[in-house]
């Protein structure tokens, strides 16, 4: 996904377009992280609103209430075209404006690559990494937590070669080139990581087992050499059922989510929200997917027994039909 993060903090925006009528200001504590679905959109429609036709508002405005991430920093909410030197970028986050803007290259996208993108966008806009959103993640000590997490998974990422997905990969490739600078590679490892526990946590899932198997390789040799040793970091919560202790971007997550504070909670939001993208009948698909995705998982050995034997009778079936050919 390409994306412009962070958003250049200074210069003068240019509003291409007219605002979209607002509605009357809603009466918010600009410190609460703590709004409803109802406040949080009551916050949206206020926003002045440039480029959207009034379908377009009000689906992006439902979107970024249903991925439930703070709305306290965005001033205004943008859509626009696909200029020249943008012709990949699906979404932005101006800091310095407080603007979230979507791009129309999105409505060529899959649904998925829709909210993958607003997720990407709303971590932007409630980074951990900047001290000004102590108060998004109930304080600094909380806030500094999740930070030291984010470099930690820069290190890791950079030290093993293993991206999060696409475009951190790009992004390794920049900082190693020396186009972007570290700052710029946390801030994007930060929005990647918060939007795959949202929308493919098995994908990330994925990404921290062959870390920490780069981790574990490279540590043997280190022992074997007499060298210092790394510590593995961990990426995201591995299902251990519903008792499972929250652990990686996870314990980020449920500062910055309302209602939302345990692994079977967070478990059970990213959901709800990837049901919200489907109609009825598609929803249902995706659920026997999903269902027959964490058996496989939950009974590995036996399922790997299993598909062994298909694989052998499939075999030897073959094998009867060439030697029934032969004596024709």
């Amino acid at each position: 996904m390409e994306t412009i993060a962070g958003a250049p903090m200074g210069g003068e925006m240019a509003p291409q377009m007219e605002a979209m009528p607002a509605m009357s200001a809603p009466e918010l504590a600009p410190e609460s992280t703590l709004w409803t679905a109802e406040t949080r959109q009551a916050h949206l429609e206020y926003l002045p609103a440039y480029g959207f036709t009034p379908e377009q508002h009000a689906q992006t405005i439902s979107e970024i209430v249903d991925i439930g991430l703070p709305v306290n920093n965005l001033q205004s909410l943008a859509r626009k075209p696909n200029i020249r030197g943008e012709e990949t970028h699906l979404g932005s986050w101006w800091s310095h404006f407080g603007e979230f803007s979507l791009y129309d290259l999105l409505d060529r996208k899959f649904p998925e690559q829709r909210v993958e993108t607003i997720a990407h966008e709303s971590m932007h806009a409630n980074t951990p990494l900047a001290k000004e959103n102590d108060h998004l993640f109930g304080g600094e000590v909380e806030r500094l937590d999740a930070e030291e997490h984010v470099l930690a998974v820069a290190d890791q990422s950079l030290s093993t070669g293993i991206h999060l997905d696409g475009y951190h990969k790009a992004l390794m490739d920049k900082y190693r080139r020396g186009d972007i600078d570290r700052d710029t590679f946390n801030e994007e490892t930060s929005a990647i990581m918060a939007e795959m526990a949202l929308t493919n946590r098995a994908g990330l899932e994925d990404v921290q087992a062959r870390q920490h198997k780069a981790v574990d390789d490279k540590n043997r040799i280190s022992a074997l050499q007499g060298r210092p040793t790394d510590q593995k970091v961990d990426l995201i919560t591995i299902d251990g059922g519903e008792d499972s202790q929250l652990t990686g971007v996870d314990k980020t997550l449920v500062k910055l989510l309302e209602g939302v504070s345990t692994y079977s909670e967070l478990v059970d939001h990213v959901h709800n929200l990837k049901m919200s993208l489907y109609s009825p009948e598609a929803a249902k698909k995706v659920q026997y997917r999903e269902q027959v995705r964490y058996f496989i998982k939950d009974n590995a050995i036996a399922v790997g027994g299993i598909e062994y034997i298909l694989r052998f009778m499939k075999r030897k079936n073959h094998e009867l039909e060439d030697s029934e050919d032969d004596l024709r």
